[in-house]
């Protein structure tokens, strides 16, 4: 090979051209974070969990517990908040609540106690909608 191809040659593969710095460089445009795929709500014998950044929106589950259960149901999941109604059950018995989480606070849990009847929460029942009361043994 000639001198001059051989320079050619090696001026190709070492990328002739405008440096990093230089403002002809080609820039390379970012790829956009693509969603994440929307979650179910997981359900084990204790813990009743979800990530409400990406939990399906209307998803719905239940936790067991000695003597009742507990309930959660999405609402929606808009301008960084997702809502979902909580339902405690104890001995046909329930109250509702609305409540909100940041989607940036990490996974909602529901943990079922010692007591047959209790549960502890990761959010704050406190600063919840309540919605109510209902059920209760029939009536005679």
């Amino acid at each position: 090979m000639n001198r001059l191809a051989t320079t050619f040659l090696v001026a190709a593969l070492a990328g002739c051209g405008g440096s990093a710095e230089s403002p002809d460089a080609v820039s390379t445009p970012e790829r956009a974070t693509a969603p994440a795929s929307p979650t179910d709500i997981e359900v084990t014998d204790t813990l009743l969990t979800f990530d409400p950044a990406t939990v399906k929106v209307e998803a719905w589950r239940t936790l067991p517990l000695g003597l009742g259960s507990a309930s959660v149901e999405i609402v929606e999941r808009e301008n960084g908040l997702c809502t979902f109604t909580f339902t405690h059950e104890i001995e046909m018995g329930e109250k509702r609540w609305k409540v909100q989480v940041p989607t940036d606070s990490g996974s909602v849990e529901i943990r079922s106690r010692p007591d047959p009847a209790e549960v502890s929460t990761s959010f704050d029942l406190e600063s919840a909608e309540f919605l109510g009361v209902g059920g209760g043994p029939p009536e005679s």
